[in-house]
């Protein structure tokens, strides 16, 4: 959680690799409904603070993609794991 922590603070400002590599991280994650459930409530949020935040993080469509919507997807799929 330290580093939702991270991601949250004024120093995540200008860093797409941040949420680039926590998006890849996150995917894998979704794909371990069991382990991750307990926890799914939390990712659901930092799911959700990259999207309404997304601006902070600097990430151009040029390099990322489409980083915004992966969000949206991953903060809908664990949104549903923690009602397990």
């Amino acid at each position: 959680m330290a580093f939702i922590s991270y991601l949250k603070s004024e120093h995540a400002k200008d860093d797409p690799d941040a949420i680039n590599g926590f998006a890849f991280n996150l995917e894998w994650w979704a794909k371990k409904p069991r382990d991750v459930s307990p926890i799914a409530a939390k990712l659901a949020e930092a799911c959700l603070y990259v999207v309404e935040h997304y601006e902070k993080f600097g990430a151009t469509p040029e390099i990322y993609s489409d980083l915004r919507s992966r969000y949206q997807k991953l903060a809908a799929k664990f949104n549903r794991l923690s009602r397990r």
